[in-house]
């Protein structure tokens, strides 16, 4: 099946989805039916000239707009570092738009610092110790900074003390290094951003808790702090450069948590690292080093992991496991879930994002909220807490969410 596209330019996951529904009507309006009906892992070589078949993974895209859209970026919640990017440290409890630009493409929330792609370049704003916004300072920012001139960066993810990027498919990591998270083969902290590697073939990339996640070619790396096994090579130890994980080259999606990991391979569901609160979601509370796989379902689309919880699309359904203290699995109790649970019943959700103890999710474009709200990070208005999702706003034009330590960030095409 082939997806006509106005242009060849680049663009992001999110963009991905769109472009292939609003193009493809035999694909349903959830995640699992674009990629799996549109887009199996890897593009088709045989698509024709009236498609984009870049080679390479659906990952490494950015910047393709269907139908000239433009994504405006939006924040809320604890702002005591700047992290929110509006000039002041001044928290918010509803969504607030920061300036005008209409060519925002990819955001990434951390502990306290904040990293975003806008036109292909880099910004970073927020708390800057070890020098994780990598303007070459330990300055913290409240307004986004342009990092370099470059404007070929595609992905980028912010940890708890360190960020990472991908530029034309080359890896570059910055910040904080103590336990070799940033993957250079060093423990020396990096205010700017250094390649790591020579390699151009990075599709994905997940910044954790002083440790990091990397899919390359389809296949898993993971380097940095391994005391849980949350780097998935059967040891608990630590690893200053990238190490593959396993063999297989099917590897979809990752995501690093506080001291766990989630990934989809093939559509499957693995999960390593702590189990403490079952945020791995296989039952136990037990402590895992290597991918263990999650059921046996094949439609999982997108997982995301906060610091003792798991969020999952799984067709379009909502599931959540962990921890659940102030709500933050969303099934109206405060219950810890050691294997997924479903919330609610709706088969449209689009997008998924664990933060410390809040979650946010997308909709049919509208954005939802739940668990802790100490710091307005819901974007409700209030401080309260939610056990289940609410919806924040009546928009419907909500495109990507990304839930970091206490806040959130967002991209609205209003």
């Amino acid at each position: 099946m082939a997806v006509s596209v106005p242009n060849t330019n680049t663009f992001s996951l999110q963009d991905v989805f769109n472009a292939v529904k609003d193009h493809t009507p035999a694909v349903s309006g959830n995640l699992s039916d674009c990629f799996a009906k549109a887009i199996p892992g890897y593009f088709d070589s045989n698509y024709n000239n009236d498609s984009y078949a870049p080679s390479g993974s659906l990952l490494r895209f950015r910047n393709y707009k269907p139908g000239g859209l433009v994504y405006y970026f939006y924040t809320w919640g604890s702002n005591y570092y700047g992290q929110l990017g509006d000039g002041t440290t001044i928290q918010r409890t509803s969504p607030v738009q920061i300036g005008s630009d209409s060519d925002w493409e990819l955001v990434s929330g951390g502990t306290d610092h904040s990293l975003g792609i806008r036109g292909g370049k880099l910004y970073a704003w927020g708390y800057n110790l070890n020098g994780k916004l990598g303007d070459g300072t330990t300055t913290q920012r409240t307004s986004p900074v342009q990092i370099g001139s470059d404007s070929d960066w595609e992905m980028v993810s912010a940890g708890d003390t360190h960020s990472l990027g991908i530029k034309s498919g080359k890896l570059y990591a910055w910040g904080s290094n103590t336990n070799g998270q940033l993957g250079d083969g060093t423990i020396i902290q990096r205010t700017s951003p250094v390649q790591i590697g020579s390699d151009s073939d990075w599709e994905m990339i997940s910044a954790g808790n002083s440790y990091s996640l990397g899919i390359k070619n389809g296949k898993l790396y993971a380097w940095g702090y391994n005391y849980f096994g949350q780097l998935g090579d059967g040891t608990t130890t630590q690893r200053t450069s990238p190490v593959q994980i396993g063999s297989d080259s099917d590897w979809e999606m990752i995501s690093a948590g506080h001291f766990h990991s989630l990934g989809i391979k093939n559509g499957k569901l693995y999960t390593w690292g702590s189990n403490f609160y079952g945020q791995l979601g296989d039952g136990t509370t037990t402590d895992r080093t290597s991918p263990v796989q999650i059921g046996s379902d094949s439609d999982w689309e997108m997982v995301s992991a906060g610091n003792k919880h798991s969020l999952g699309m799984k067709s379009g359904k909502l599931y959540a496991w962990g921890s659940n203290s102030s709500g933050r699995l969303g099934d109206g109790t405060t219950t810890d879930r050691t294997s997924p649970v479903q919330i609610g019943s709706d088969s449209d959700w689009e997008m998924v994002s664990a933060g410390s103890s809040h979650s946010l999710g997308i909709k049919n474009g509208k954005l939802y909220a739940w668990g802790l709200n100490y710091y307005g990070q819901l974007g409700d208005g209030t401080t309260t807490d939610r056990t289940s999702p609410v919806q924040i706003g009546s928009d419907s034009d909500w495109k990507m969410i990304s839930a970091g330590n206490s806040y959130s960030l967002g991209l609205k095409q209003s």
